[in-house]
């Protein structure tokens, strides 16, 4: 269970198997709350499935079959939530992006990716990844296989494994919907991350 404090080193028992992570994971609990009380002020007042997740991974909650349940069901959300802010190319720009894609010129695809119409383009392949993948993982979930499981919430932290780059493309947008979700994507993959290696621990 997630905790929001890291005990002193003189009231510490002796180390034992897995006591190091623990550790670990209670700085970084109290770190994401700390930011989330700097960053995330509106989010009291309106919470989104983005402050959730990450109040989730300071909340203490156990990550029981449950709470990885209800998890699962707000990732669903998140990525939905930023697709439905995301604008759409029109089909004749993705049709545009794809041709300007097909070349070996350096100078020619540098143009291409500080393009608005390269940014709608890759944010909207990767939030439909993430929406199908956080979809697939509740099915799994259903059928109680542990280790399919595990490895559900590992594809899903891998879509956010290349923050900064999801972060370009999203403040070349400029919608700040999607700027705001973006600033702690490294918590979002981190709760995940978690989630996997206490889904195993249940085995």
């Amino acid at each position: 269970m997630l905790s929001g404090r890291c005990d002193s080193s003189d009231d510490q028992e002796p180390s034992r198997p897995g006591s190091s992570t623990m550790i670990s994971i209670n700085r970084w609990s109290a770190t994401i709350g700390l930011l989330l009380l700097l960053v995330g002020p509106s989010y009291a007042q309106s919470p989104t499935a983005y402050s959730q997740i990450l109040k989730f991974g300071f909340s203490g909650k156990p990550f029981d079959a449950s709470a990885r349940a209800e998890l699962t069901k707000l990732f669903t959300a998140f990525c939905r939530d930023l697709l439905t802010a995301l604008p759409s190319n029109t089909p004749a720009e993705d049709a545009w992006v794809q041709q300007e894609s097909n070349t070996t010129d350096v100078a020619k695809l540098s143009r291409l990716v500080n393009t608005p119409e390269y940014a709608r383009h890759q944010l909207k392949d990767t939030l439909s990844t993430c929406a199908k993948r956080a979809s697939d993982l509740a099915m799994v979930q259903q059928r109680g296989d542990l280790r399919a499981e595990a490895a559900g919430f590992i594809s899903l932290a891998a879509i956010f494994n290349e923050d900064a780059d999801l972060k370009a493309l999203a403040k070349r947008l400029d919608i700040k919907s999607i700027n705001d979700q973006f600033q702690l994507l490294y918590g979002i993959r981190r709760v995940l991350l978690i989630s996997a290696l206490r889904t195993l621990d249940g085995q």
